[in-house]
């Protein structure tokens, strides 16, 4: 009899067998030739008391099908089957937000043959007052089950979402609406949803010294250019029809450009961008610590040390074997302070936590096991606010002599880039060439000319665990995965390459 996870009870039956020969009867003859037939008697040597009192012993009192018991133990030949079954339990679901409209962003046309017509950009959300954004759905609780056994089998606590209201919208109900037009926003921050309008402004015609530099609360619509020297900065998203000319444009979200950037130096996302190396850096310290606090529970019980050494031998560990955690620690606190005014008082907190913990000059509460344990939750369930935000992305058709910063993709519609400097804090996607410069994209890159037949340097950058795809590179192309580089002496087509950890060195595809 087997039972798996106290909700199956399996009965496995092999009936006996007793084996005799008979003599055959023979005519009278002179010559005997004796002959035997063998005949198989099934023995039945189980009974059905002997099995419901093995499961009286096994304590299996739910869901026993007495019927397929005596059936099993009347068969002829080997059966395995089941005979108790418990209930298996239904998890519940947290309240969620249902959205009814977009969040906001642009996407690019798509035309009848399946190109992208990265010119005719596509607004997917606006509301008008009134109108619906998002229902609220309350939690659902789930069902326990129940063990063979007559044992509960409990399911998790459900939680109803939290609902931050921001700006330019009202709760009827379940329901969200908004009071003012504009674009919806929402945001998943943990587990608190915050939903806000945002505002739009729209400037007909060129940024240049007649009007002054904008800086807007929202959204930002440019029908013309933006001149020489000029600054556009946006909490929301920016679209420029024109031209950029040797000038600044930063958004907290998306940019989108519909033609070209000379000169010129575009930033989206810069605090996500921040917040991007922050957590990069406490996953870090996250993987450190969890590290060792393996390494001091082994040593416990090697070393027989007890919880008031933990204190000296954390010291000890942090010299010898996590110089690494020490030095992603400081870089986190130096970052934290030089950027206090773009970043909550949340990340000094978490920054608090983990001084007590890895530079305290004395012991303290955070020295024991336990202590150490409800630190790294704490990291945890601060690392997983912000690790899933979705960033923003930098769209453009052409670039010359710029900087092009952004926390998420940045796709490059037309000609190229020449002599930029780029950052994609997701994808980097450049339809036509990249020469000179350098480019870094943090998820991999797919470039389609890089470098030129004059073999200008060009250096594209990833990290390990990342691919980069070339349609045409050029002699004088640098690749780097990681601090490992790979020059191209020679013309190269369709190349895809990629860091193999097991050789420890970057492979072509």
């Amino acid at each position: 009899m087997h039972v798996y996870r106290k909700l199956e009870a399996t009965l496995t039956f092999v009936p006996g067998v007793r084996r005799r020969y008979v003599l055959e009867d023979q005519q009278p003859s002179n010559k005997l030739h004796i002959q035997a037939k063998m005949e198989n008697e099934l023995i039945y040597d189980v009974s059905y008391e002997q099995v419901m009192a093995k499961l009286q012993e096994l304590g299996i009192v739910y869901g026993v099908n007495e019927d397929m018991i005596r059936e099993v133990l009347q068969s002829e030949k080997k059966v395995s089957t089941t005979i108790a079954k418990g209930v298996e339990p239904i998890e519940g679901t947290d309240g969620w937000v249902e959205v009814k409209v977009g969040e906001g962003k642009r996407k690019p046309k798509v035309r009848e043959d399946g190109t992208v017509d990265y010119r005719e950009m596509e607004t997917i959300a606006t509301v008008g007052e009134g109108d619906l954004i998002a229902i609220v759905h309350p939690p659902q609780p789930g069902k326990p089950g129940l063990k063979v056994t007559n044992e509960v089998i409990p399911v998790r606590e459900v939680h109803p979402v939290m609902v931050k209201l921001g700006k330019g919208v009202t709760m009827d109900e379940n329901r969200i609406l908004a009071t003012t037009g504009g674009r919806p926003q929402i945001a998943k921050k943990g587990k608190t949803v915050v939903v806000s309008i945002i505002p739009k402004l729209v400037h007909q015609g060129d940024v240049d010294l007649s009007v002054g530099n904008i800086h807007f609360k929202g959204d930002v619509e440019i029908t013309g250019n933006v001149q020489d020297e000029m600054v556009v900065e946006a909490l929301g998203s920016i679209m420029i029809l024109q031209n950029v000319n040797r000038a600044k444009i930063r958004a907290q979200q998306s940019i989108f450009i519909q033609q070209n950037v000379i000169g010129g130096t575009v930033t989206s996302g810069e605090n996500k961008m921040l917040v991007t190396q922050l957590i990069s850096l406490l996953q870090q310290i996250r993987h450190s610590l969890e590290r060792m606090i393996v390494a001091i529970q082994q040593l416990m019980v090697m070393s027989k040390i007890r919880e008031q050494d933990i204190y000296p031998l954390t010291k000890r560990l942090l010299e010898s074997k996590f110089q690494t955690m020490m030095e992603a620690m400081k870089k986190y606190k130096m970052m934290c302070e030089q950027k206090r005014e773009q970043i909550g008082e949340q990340w000094f907190d978490i920054g608090s936590q983990l001084d007590g913990c890895l530079l305290a000059d004395r012991p303290n509460h955070f020295h024991c096991l336990a202590g150490m344990a409800n630190l790294l939750r704490e990291l945890n369930t601060f690392i997983g606010q912000y690790d899933r935000e979705e960033n923003d992305a930098i769209e453009l058709s052409y670039a010359l002599n710029s900087v092009i910063h952004g926390s998420g993709d940045v796709v490059v519609t037309g000609k190229g880039c020449y002599n930029c400097n780029i950052y994609a804090g997701g994808t980097l996607t450049v339809h036509g060439v990249l020469r000179g410069g350098e480019a870094y994209a943090q998820k991999g890159m797919k470039i389609k000319e890089v470098g030129s037949s004059l073999g200008i340097k060009t250096v594209l950058a990833v990290p390990k665990g990342e691919t980069i795809y070339i349609e045409h590179a050029w002699e004088g192309t640098v690749v780097q995965f990681g601090k490992k580089t790979y020059t191209f002496y020679e013309e190269k087509k369709h190349v895809e390459m990629k860091w193999d950890d097991e050789r420890q060195e970057i492979v072509f595809g």
